[in-house]
Parts: structure tokens; C-alpha cells; sequence
């Protein structure tokens, strides 16, 4: 998952590679959405299913947003879910100052290996951000924050970059 950081926004693109080892039928595909910091709700939604479009269904209820949808898995089928939108960055803190880009890494099974990175360029941030789970081993630089875990198992919730702007002092 890559998480392009702007001024104002964040672009996400993300790609989960899946194998069915069960029997044929379906996958319920969840793309949970929400207001960190106040950030409005994701635009320009797309996803994609073994390169075909994903007909999705927004869902809401109980503190949770989002969108789902259904897709059909064979027996021993492997499969690519691209997903790809943009979001406003979020502002947190006392001052309100501090931005803030947040992605769930939520999964009802065990990920063989996750890699998150968040990408910005100089200018945009004032100085190195503080990304989390904080007990996980980030790598972080002048250009973006980047973290491979194997064998995930799904207990580290969200992954965050929080960061105050270049231009501290501006809106």
C-alpha cells in the first residue's frame, strides 16, 4: 500500500494479493472509511477484482463507513484487489495544526506480509513525521516513511503518519 502525502490530501493506492484454498463461491471485500481529524470521506473511489471493475455498495452503521462488495473466488484461485482514492488529510492536535493520514490494516485472516508506505515531498512536511504503530520498525526519511511486516496477524489496528506542514505556521 502506497499513501502519496500532499498539502492537502493523500492519495491511496493499495494492491492485496489473495489465495483461495477453499471451495468456489465468493469474497466479501470491506473498505472501511472514516473522519480522522475530520477529514471528509474518501473521493474518487476505484477498485478492481483480477482488473475488472468492482461494482461497490456504501455501508454504514454502528461507527462504521464504508463500502462493500462481493466478488466470485475459485477452488485454488489467486487473485489481485487494487484499490485506489483520494483523501483530505486530516488535522489533529491542540493547535490544530498537526496533519494527520490514516489507513486501517484490518484483516479477518493473517497477512503473509504487509508493506505500508507513505510518501511526500520535501516541502510538505516541516520535519520528520511520526508514523505509526509505534512499535513497529519504520523506516522513516526527508521523503517518506516506509514498514515491511511478515507474517502480520492483523493486531497493530491503523497505520498513521502524523506530521506538521511546511509553512508551520499556515493554515
Amino acid at each position: 500500500m502506497t499513501l502519496q502525502v500532499t498539502k492537502d490530501h493523500v492519495d491511496v493506492s493499495s494492491v492485496t494479493l489473495i489465495k483461495n484454498n477453499g471451495a468456489a463461491g465468493s469474497f466479501e471485500v470491506d473498505i472501511p472509511t472514516g473522519d480522522l481529524g475530520g477529514a471528509d470521506a474518501p473521493t474518487d473511489l476505484v477498485a478492481t477484482w483480477v482488473s475488472e471493475p468492482v461494482a461497490l455498495t456504501a455501508t454504514a452503521g454502528s461507527g462504521h463507513t464504508g463500502y462493500t462488495a462481493t466478488v466470485p473466488v475459485q477452488n485454488l484461485g489467486s487473485y489481485a484487489l487494487r484499490i485506489k482514492f483520494t483523501e483530505p488529510i486530516g488535522r489533529c492536535g491542540m493547535d490544530h495544526k498537526r496533519r494527520l493520514a490514516v489507513y486501517g490494516l484490518s484483516s479477518p485472516v493473517p497477512i503473509g506480509q504487509l508493506q505500508v508506505s507513505y510518501a511526500y515531498e520535501p516541502g510538505v512536511v516541516f520535519h520528520l513525521p511520526v508514523v505509526g504503530p509505534a512499535r513497529s520498525k519504520w523506516q522513516v526519511g526527508l521523503k517518506g516513511a516506509f514498514l515491511k511486516v511478515d507474517h502480520y496477524d492483523v493486531k497493530m489496528g491503523l497505520s498513521y503518519c502524523a506530521f506538521y506542514p511546511a509553512g508551520f505556521g499556515g493554515d
